[in-house]
């Protein structure tokens, strides 16, 4: 895709002022930004309307209304039940949701809205006149290789923007959100990130396949093996990637996979990306004057997302290894790397 045909696809998104179709990126125009990898499974992908249509916006709304002023604490006391309560029930609708998941997501999404902001919704993460439209400096990329080849262009980072169908939102959101707000090196500067992601597969599926034989070359096209794509992201980013986020473990608990095995692919796998990011950093440090960031792969960091717990619970229950193997070996791993 050209650059001119991309930023036409997103002129009919609407942009914050200060994004404009013309800051939308493709690969061969990469700007030298710092990026993140992101990969896994359909929770990375992002199905938010999945649940229930209209779920981010009514949850935003209600606790954006934690910012109304009141005359007394007893008034204000008063909205602030009400609100967890809208929260709880807007949340409780949706499909598979239950009491108790609905008031800890409530009571989360209510703290995450006033988070750092002061009691000032200017400063709110869910401040709802920036976190519902295009964000004015982070951006995104979505490939899903089981439908496409080719990586996508970039376009700012919105609930619409880098999520399942282009209509949906994944961990990319509260990601370039929050983090951008955080006091790192990367404060305040412009972000993007990379992702790929397939629902529906297996960690296996995504290490770095190896012939058996010379004459059995190893297929860059099979559509049962995601590393090439990966390997494809870290290429198109010419060494501007500086991070991996790794999310996916579902279709490893059904039927499970054992505690060793996925402890070994997941070393295997964040082992392979940071060589291959490391590769590329390397390339592009030696052709400035920049300081490394990086003096070895082990430095580039990777962030573990667990598994939900309650995936699979009854059956490691029965088993006697709760949580489970594949949130065991996650967990292990991050102990181990100390990460």
């Amino acid at each position: 895709m050209s650059a001119n045909s991309c930023a036409n696809a997103l002129r009919s998104q609407q942009l914050s002022p200060s994004v404009t179709a013309e800051d939308v990126y493709c690969n061969e125009e990469t700007p030298d930004i710092a990026r993140f990898l992101f990969a896994g499974q359909s929770n990375m992908v992002g199905h938010s309307e999945q649940a229930l249509p209209g779920l981010f916006n009514d949850a935003v709304n209600f606790a954006n209304e934690r910012f109304l002023k009141f005359e007394t604490k007893q008034k204000r006391k008063r909205k602030r039940k009400e609100i967890r309560a809208g929260l709880r029930d807007v949340i409780g609708s949706a499909e598979a949701a239950n009491p108790i998941s609905a008031n800890n997501e409530a009571n989360l999404i209510y703290k995450l809205a006033g988070a750092r902001a002061r009691n000032k919704k200017s400063r709110s993460v869910l401040n709802n006149d920036t976190i519902t439209v295009p964000h004015p400096t982070a951006v995104c990329s979505f490939t899903n290789p089981g439908q496409s080849p080719d990586l996508s262009c970039e376009g700012p980072v919105s609930p619409t923007a880098c999520g399942y169908g282009g209509t949906q939102y994944g961990p990319e959101l509260m990601f370039a959100h929050l983090f951008t707000k955080l006091k790192t090196s990367y404060t305040n500067k412009p972000i993007g990130i990379t992702k790929v992601a397939v629902g529906g597969t297996r960690i296996s599926q995504w290490l770095r396949p190896t012939a058996l034989e010379p004459a059995d070359p190893v297929d860059p096209a099979d559509p049962g093996n995601y590393w090439f794509a990966l390997q494809d992201a870290i290429d198109a980013s010419h060494g501007t990637i500086e991070g991996f986020v790794w999310f996916q473990g579902e279709n490893d608990h059904f039927p499970q996979t054992s505690f060793e095995e996925y402890l070994d692919s997941l070393t295997t796998l964040v082992a392979d990306v940071r060589e291959e990011i490391f590769v590329a950093y390397q390339t592009r440090r030696s052709e400035s004057n920049e300081k490394d960031r990086f003096a070895v792969k082990e430095d580039i960091p990777v962030v573990i997302v667990e598994l939900g717990p309650w995936i699979g619970n009854d059956i490691s229950v029965s088993q006697g290894n709760a949580p489970g193997n594949v949130i065991r070996a996650q967990r292990e791993f991050v102990n181990v790397n100390e990460m």
